[in-house]
């Protein structure tokens, strides 16, 4: 579709962003959901997947749209991601552990609790 003047001023009154501006968030948003999915993901494979021209141009935009510099992004996510893994295995081991529990009085023995282990 050709975009006149008219087309992009109706674009920018419904979306409140210029077309050029709305793709750049949809890029960004694309490349934190890349970085979620993978946080070891390259900067080139990011670049390359969303259609950037170079990461110095990347990394701007990233800043622009989210801001803060990628890489600190990509720090937080990790450590977030590593903290719900922690919480998971966590949760894992007490489901393991209740299973347990449910196994013995299916099987009619008496169980001691012990709160601390809960």
């Amino acid at each position: 579709r050709k975009m006149t003047w008219s087309w992009i001023c109706e674009f920018k009154k419904e979306t409140g962003l210029s077309p050029v501006e709305f793709k750049s968030k949809l890029r960004i948003k694309k490349a934190k959901e890349l970085v979620y999915t993978d946080p070891n993901v390259s900067v080139a494979s990011l670049v390359e997947a969303l259609g950037f021209c170079d990461p110095s141009y990347f990394y701007k935009e990233f800043h622009a749209v989210c801001g803060e510099g990628f890489r600190e992004f990509r720090l937080r996510t990790r450590a977030q991601l590593a903290f719900r893994y922690e919480q998971l295995t966590y949760w894992l081991m007490i489901a393991k552990h209740l299973n347990t529990v449910a196994e013995f009085m299916k099987n009619g023995f008496d169980i001691v609790f012990f709160p601390e282990i809960l």
